[in-house]
């Protein structure tokens, strides 16, 4: 048998930004996947047991790793999870969950996987949407904070939807209800005898 030669890239620690893990027979937490680069894939090992990340087919990663060469194809080889970044957000709760027509509100989103970059909207249909300002996410990406401005808002019933880095996008259908304003009211009490 002639041994192949080994490239200079072999070994070396690389990173590829906002690649698609390809469809296939939807693999367990921690099997080998491969994501798919442009017009070819690449597979993503691991062979040593070096991270217990769910590949779900379709979703938008960041993978760094080893680059190998064995068997003549190369292969990323994650060192930890924390090499394996998922862009596929969810949402699970939304604090306040009301607001007010005509006033702004500042709520809290909850949630998995929400990154920085992050934009947020409230959606409903045949109304305008209406964007989250001052949007922040907590550093663990299980909390976005933002304001919205209600003043045009529609009394009803509003779709939640937040859009991650490479348009990853989850939504909370329903998550949010603006609630008509009413005028304070007046009231004397006359005490006597």
């Amino acid at each position: 048998e002639v041994a192949r030669p080994v490239p200079k890239d072999d070994g070396v620690l690389v990173k590829v930004h906002g690649v698609t893990i390809a469809p296939s027979s939807d693999p367990p937490a921690g099997a080998s996947f491969f994501v798919l680069t442009g017009t070819d894939s690449i597979q993503v090992s691991n062979q040593t047991g070096s991270y217990t990340f769910d590949p779900a087919p379709g979703a938008i990663v960041d993978v760094a790793g080893i680059l190998r060469f064995p068997f003549g194809a190369f292969r990323i080889c994650p060192r930890n999870n924390a090499d394996i970044t998922d862009y596929s957000a969810a949402i699970t709760g939304v604090q306040p969950a009301r607001g007010g027509a005509g006033v702004p509100v500042t709520v809290t989103v909850v949630g998995s996987n929400l990154r920085g970059g992050a934009t947020i909207r409230l959606v409903r249909s045949g109304s305008a949407d209406i964007a989250g300002s001052g949007v922040t996410v907590s550093a663990d990406g299980t909390s976005l904070t933002a304001t919205f401005d209600l003043s045009a808002a529609v009394v009803g019933a509003w779709d939640v939807v937040v859009t991650n880095p490479y348009a990853q996008i989850a939504t909370l259908a329903a998550g949010f209800t603006v609630e008509a304003v009413t005028a304070p009211q007046l009231r004397v009490n006359v005490v006597g005898p």
